[in-house]
């Protein structure tokens, strides 16, 4: 395609003002022209500097447009960057607007049936049950007022854990709390598990949890078979 052979465009009046005030691409589409022309209008006002290393200015109003809008608002409202509208808020002291909650980050409310199942079930059958977390769970249990059943009571027998096949212990083989559970599903990813004291040797009153090497609490030992179960599912 060859060259346009009418008359060139004459430079706007108002060129530089708006080139100064915005960036090379803002300036062209404003003006609605190609690359060529803008070259060419740069040349005829003696604009020498580089297009790429110039920064957009704050636009007037943007100090007290800013704290009505998101990031993501703002960047379609003045068709510039992420990186330009952090570099304005800055320099005009001021924050972006909360970005308003989405539905999904509400918290799960209590099923219908909760109050009236929750005391003919343990807490870990609740938790199978639902399908929820253990946070949702102790939730639910206080804003409806209930309590769970307690577990059955299991034998103890003996048993051995893999990091020490040497050093025999008891424990209970059985579920009977939430903590069990969890210390299973720690145990499927070939971890040995074990309640503990302080020190991370074996009690089975401990109040810890030895998991290999680590020493968690109750709530660390919820939190790592949580983390688990995602992975698997």
């Amino acid at each position: 395609m060859g060259r346009h052979k009418g008359p060139l465009r004459q430079m706007p009046a108002d060129f530089v003002e708006v080139y100064l005030a915005n960036s090379w691409e803002g300036t062209r589409q404003h003006f609605a022209v190609g690359h060529e022309v803008m070259r060419r209008w740069r040349r005829e006002c003696g604009i020498t500097d580089k297009p790429s290393i110039r920064r957009r200015v704050m636009p007037t109003d943007f100090a007290r447009v800013a704290p009505t809008m998101t990031k993501v608002e703002m960047k379609a409202h003045y068709q510039t960057t992420f990186n330009t509208i952090t570099r304005w808020l800055e320099e005009a002291g001021v924050r972006q607007a909360k970005p308003k909650p989405s539905g999904n980050a509400l918290p799960r409310p209590a099923p219908a049936d909760f109050a009236a199942l929750a005391p003919t079930m343990t807490k870990s059958q609740l938790h199978r049950h639902y399908n929820t977390t253990w946070d949702a769970l102790t939730r639910w249990l206080a804003e409806t007022g209930t309590t769970p059943a307690e577990p059955p009571k299991a034998r103890h027998q003996p048993t051995y854990f893999r990091n020490n096949p040497q050093h025999r212990v008891h424990r209970d083989v059985r579920q009977t709390d939430m903590y069990d559970e969890a210390a299973d599903v720690i145990r499927r990813e070939r971890f040995a598990v074990h309640r503990c004291d302080d020190r991370g040797r074996y009690d089975p009153k401990g109040g810890l949890w030895r998991v290999g090497i680590a020493i968690l609490t109750p709530d660390e030992l919820l939190q790592r078979a949580d983390k688990y179960r995602r992975k698997a599912a």
